[in-house]
């Protein structure tokens, strides 16, 4: 009798076969810093999208800041760096710059550092966001634009050498210079343009050595979120094996001169600046990745990744780095205030996120708890031209006439919860027909019965 009723479950199920999903992680909040307050803030400036390693009870944070006004290098994000302490918050070391732009016409960094990434091999590795000085064509005016990706290499995390190629196989780390204008000392971007966004561009490099580019209607050039450029790399690295060496894993946005074609990549690396054929993922938006060395689900560890869309922190996970359990291609703004606030919102300190945070790793980029896991969170307030008013909860008016005056990182703490699925009978955290397959055996045997069928094929056809 059984077997027959395996062959109609199996001849009545077999015409609608689709994968089903329902999340296997939760993220509970247990609480902030234990200080009041911000763990990071400079008043009248920004302090936002952080990278964090926790050595001892030592919490350092690298992350994207802004000069104060009267400041040489005032209206150019450059990356800073403080620390302190993971008990109680207190800091150790004060906000400090510690990788400045060039302000130079003829190096990669000319205009802006940001977006910063850490990890800790032999040294420590940084990899930051760059952008050029670019020069209208038809005005020959200073115009914002594309992005890349450079590299620089640190034996205490504060002081820094920036890497520069000087030819396909020969490249140094220079030591930076703090002279602001004509600086010698160069950098040369580790992960470059596309092509694509050169020719909606139409760049070239003058006799004067500056950039040039056509920002006029009907060129390409015009559309800043298509020539937006590579940048918001994260990374994180592998142990190292038995003689050293360790590979370094980064991920990152290109824009590819096409908003809708714009992803998330990830790509390979040995010494942090030669990379392999780039892998495209399920993500389009800029992500905070690390690699929780947990075993669980049958599976040695995950990935998790942090954003900060739409006023939120929102965290998601992969099991292989590549595929993500939401995929955002496509979604509207109902789906991350809705579903994403409703299924995978870290919380924040104040209630007022106005950018993107990241979970704190050790050395490598990896978490080694689903517990007490550490979470720095950029919060601030919002203005007039947010559409803000005075006795709003997130009103600043330091916000009306500048944005970023008020942002701040803050710290909180939560768990991370596996949740097994119902209908994964072989508990290796997918729901699949593998599952069916255990489920048949349990049921011939006596285990299983029919509920615990339409239990799973609910969850498999979701």
């Amino acid at each position: 009798m059984k077997k027959i009723v395996l062959f109609l479950i199996l001849f009545l199920f077999n015409s609608s076969l689709v994968l089903g999903q329902s999340p296997e992680f939760t993220f509970t909040k247990t609480g902030p810093t234990t200080v009041t307050g911000p763990i990071i803030s400079r008043a009248h400036t920004y302090d936002s999208a952080p990278s964090a390693i926790q050595e001892g009870n030592e919490i350092k944070v690298w992350y994207c800041g802004g000069g104060a006004v009267g400041d040489p290098y005032h209206g150019h994000d450059s990356v800073y760096y403080a620390s302190y302490n993971a008990t109680t918050g207190a800091p150790i070391t004060q906000p400090r710059r510690v990788v400045w732009v060039t302000l130079n016409d003829a190096f990669d960094d000319g205009d802006m550092a940001c977006a910063v990434t850490v990890v800790k091999t032999s040294q420590y590795k940084m990899w930051y966001e760059c952008a050029p000085r670019i020069y209208r064509k038809d005005n020959n005016q200073l115009q914002s634009s594309f992005t890349q990706i450079c590299h620089a290499a640190s034996d205490d995390g504060i002081n820094w050498r920036k890497f520069e190629s000087l030819s396909p196989t020969n490249y140094r780390f220079n030591v930076q210079s703090s002279v602001v204008q004509n600086n010698p000392v160069n950098a040369s971007a580790v992960i470059t343009l596309s092509q694509g966004i050169k020719n909606n561009l139409q760049l070239e490099r003058r006799s004067d050595g500056k950039l040039y580019a056509n920002f006029s209607a009907g060129t390409g050039g015009s559309d800043l979120r298509a020539n937006y450029g590579v940048g918001h790399p994260t990374a994180i690295t592998l142990p190292p094996d038995s003689n050293g060496y360790q590979r370094i894993q980064l991920w990152y946005y290109d824009s590819q001169g096409s908003f809708n074609n714009r992803v998330v990549m990830r790509v390979e690396s040995g010494d942090g600046f030669n990379f392999e054929t780039p892998v495209k993922t399920n993500l389009l938006s800029p992500n905070k990745i690390k690699y929780v060395n947990v075993p669980v689900g049958g599976r040695p560890g995950f990935y998790v990744s942090t954003a900060g869309p739409f006023y939120l922190n929102v965290f998601n996970y992969s099991w292989d780095g590549i595929n993500w359990f939401w995929g955002d291609e496509g979604k509207d703004y109902n789906f991350y205030t809705s579903y994403l606030a409703k299924n995978f919102n870290l919380g924040s300190v104040t209630g007022c996120v106005v950018g993107s945070g990241a979970m704190v790793g050790d050395q490598y980029g990896r978490i080694n708890s689903l517990s007490g896991i550490k979470f720095l969170s950029t919060e601030g307030g919002f203005g007039i031209n947010d559409k803000h008013k005075p006795g709003d909860k997130c009103y600043d008016a330091d916000e009306d006439n500048d944005r970023g005056n008020s942002m701040d990182i803050y710290n909180l703490t939560g768990n991370l919860n596996f949740v097994k699925k119902i209908g994964d009978f072989d508990n290796n955290g997918v729901i699949n027909l593998a599952d069916f397959g255990e489920w048949k055996k349990k049921y011939l045997a006596g285990t299983e019965t029919l509920t615990s069928f339409a239990v799973w094929k609910k969850a498999y056809l979701k």
